[in-house]
């Protein structure tokens, strides 16, 4: 009878190296999917209220691929598709944050919806980071 020695170790080191950059891969797409979510919120509650259509008009894009990973860049995208009805036609939002000249002349100020939302993301990022970290890790020592 023979003895059979079959060596794993390597096949274990791969398949360890493989979870972890799995893992890593889906708490960054975790990370991104929560940070554009806060993004959306934040400026959909600093979005000033007329008919509430620009307020309503808040989405992220694409309910399946919210998130697009590039290297190591993930990107969000966050739109919203209020349509001026008043008459001039068009997307409005961009004017509304950024302020635009109204038809007299006269300047009227920006509201920096998305710019809030970001900021807030970028202050809250390593908190919600560190959040993800300690569940994942709790369901892998669980």
């Amino acid at each position: 009878m023979a003895d059979v020695v079959l060596d794993v170790s390597e096949l274990m080191g791969f398949k360890e190296k493989l979870l972890d950059e799995y893992q890593r891969e889906q708490m960054f797409y975790e990370l991104a999917q929560k940070l554009m979510e806060l993004v959306r919120e934040v400026a959909k509650e600093n979005t000033p209220i007329d008919t509430g259509n620009l307020r309503k008009s808040w989405s992220t894009d694409n309910l399946f691929l919210e998130v697009v990973k590039r290297g190591n860049t993930y990107t969000v995208s966050i739109e919203n598709k209020a349509f001026n009805a008043r008459g001039n036609g068009g997307f409005y939002a961009s004017f509304v944050e950024e302020g635009y000249h109204s038809r007299s002349g006269r300047w009227i100020p920006g509201h920096w919806m998305m710019a809030t939302g970001e900021l807030e993301a970028e202050r809250q990022a390593q908190r919600m980071f560190d959040a993800i970290v300690r569940d994942w890790w709790r369901w892998v020592n669980g």
